[in-house]
């Protein structure tokens, strides 16, 4: 591979030293460098720390060997070269800086890149924006858009998967060890650069780069898995390669996910990020509706978070030009911007379904499974009317948790209210009524639901008329606990 120009103040990453790299992997295993050593030593915070958490985090540190490589990988902050030799090795400090990963002078090794512990990987990045630099190739690393990429991917052994703007690699690599091989592209040739190295530092090799916009490197081909984590942001600048789609408006994200079915084997799935504009209409899932219609592909529209202008300036641009940022929005005709997940499942043969659903705050937890049943339920259900779904036999999702809350009211307790929540995948949470966690409850795979609501409205008391109402609710209910993923079908789980 030949050498990748520097960002501003950022490393200038070389050809794929193989020694050095495989130094520099055995002497951070043997120090204990992992995820789990920055969090103990960090707090639970550190994954999402940014440069200005810095002078907090360093004061968490000590002066054994594990805090210097967090100081010095992690912060972003120098060390001595002996320090560092003391714990990695004679040789570490001059593969470092073989590597581009370090610059040394006056006895101090001061980092240029960062180096971070993912899932038992390594990922060798640009640093801070701040402490970068921030020139316009600049290759960002665990992000927080990324981890959100890498929980939202359906994971399952399959034979090709692409990573379109790859960045450092982080999704190509994640992929690879479900993968028998793994296209990754970027148009940065810093970003291929990082990957490489990234690869050789996890001893990752069924991975191919190629450079390239969108689908250009992978023209014709088919893929059983594309994940996603482009720039997608709704942006009136062209300053940063991994912000900046250099498409006015959502448009970007638009030809992302128009284009991505052609390039989905059948059953395979797509996790893009996206952003979308939303004016004042009532569906502010309108615009990536209409990018999915006819794809031949299921698809759930997920919202992560929606931002009026100034919010989304904020969040987005330098603090410097807010006012630049809301105007184009304004200019759009956007009042909000949403940013979220586009899930694609490529199913031709059939009458497409799409979904869209607001996901809490909460940064997801891994959901492959979670997005596996969330599509084998709305397949169902597209497929039965109600009285399919009352003979059907359901349970309930696990791992999931019914939470009440009473009030004492001369003296008895009296019910306020009624919680069910799903603890793994995008922890979705619904408040119920107190028939309905009884209901819930009674979903044990083995009966079907119309078999649960008589047992339920016997015990209740429940007269005929009642009883034909709350049949109808309690299938609207089912309906929508089945698509969100709280219920499964018993016969899906083999019971």
């Amino acid at each position: 591979m030949t050498v990748a120009p520097a960002a501003a103040g950022g490393a200038m990453i070389r050809a794929v030293l193989v020694d050095e790299i495989d130094r520099l992997r055995r002497g951070l295993d043997a120090a204990g460098y992992t995820a789990a050593a920055i969090r103990d030593r960090l707090g639970a915070s550190a994954d999402e720390a940014g440069a200005d958490d810095v002078p907090l985090l360093l004061r968490r540190l000590g002066t054994d060997a594990e805090s210097t490589t967090i100081r010095l990988l992690f912060l972003q902050l120098p060390v001595t070269v002996d320090d560092l030799t003391r714990v990695l090795g004679d040789e570490a400090p001059d593969d470092l800086v073989a590597l581009g990963l370090a610059s040394k002078e006056d006895g101090l090794l001061r980092p240029r890149a960062r180096l971070v512990p993912h899932r038992e990987l390594l990922f060798a990045s640009d640093g801070f924006p701040a402490v970068a630099g921030a020139g316009a190739d600049h290759v960002s690393g665990l992000t927080q858009s990324a981890r959100v990429c890498a929980n939202l991917t359906p994971r399952g052994r399959v034979r090709a998967t692409l990573d379109l703007g790859t960045g450092c690699g982080t999704h190509a690599l994640l992929a690879a060890r479900h993968s028998h091989r793994v296209v990754a592209t970027d148009v940065n040739p810093r970003a291929l650069a990082f990957a490489a190295v990234n690869a050789r530092l996890n001893g990752i090799d069924n991975v191919e780069l190629r450079q390239g916009s969108l689908f250009e490197p992978v023209a014709g081909e088919r893929f059983d898995l594309i994940v996603s984590n482009p720039p997608f942001v709704v942006s009136p600048e062209q300053r940063f390669t991994y912000r900046d789609g250099g498409v006015p408006g959502d448009g970007f994200s638009a030809q992302l996910v128009e284009a991505a079915p052609a390039h989905l084997a059948e059953g395979g799935f797509a996790a893009l990020l996206a952003s979308w504009i939303a004016d004042g209409s009532a569906d502010p899932f309108a615009r990536p509706r209409g990018w999915v219609e006819g794809s031949g592909c299921d698809a759930w529209l997920v919202a992560a978070r929606t931002l009026d202008p100034l919010g989304h300036a904020a969040a987005w641009s330098d603090g410097d030009d807010l006012e630049e940022w809301a105007e184009n929005l304004r200019q759009l005709g956007a009042d909000r911007v949403v940013e979220g997940a586009v899930i694609l499942r490529r199913r031709s043969a059939a009458s497409n379904w799409v979904r869209s659903d607001t996901a809490p705050p909460e940064t997801p937890e891994p959901a492959s499974e979670h997005i596996r049943r969330v599509f084998a339920a709305n397949d169902r259900l597209a497929e039965l009317d109600d009285g399919g779904l009352l003979a059907a036999r359901l349970e309930l999702a696990p791992p999931h948790r019914i939470e009440a809350s009473f009030s004492a009211r001369a003296g008895r307790r009296v019910p306020e209210t009624t919680r069910i929540r799903l603890l793994d995948g995008l922890r979705f949470a619904a408040e119920i009524d107190p028939h309905t966690a009884e209901l819930l409850v009674r979903l044990d795979g083995e009966r079907t639901l119309q078999a649960a609501l008589l047992s339920l409205t016997q015990e209740a008391g429940l007269n005929q008329a009642e009883v034909e109402m709350f049949s109808r609710q309690a299938a609207a209910i089912a309906r929508e606990m089945l698509g969100l993923g709280f219920l499964v079908f018993a016969e899906s789980t083999g019971r």
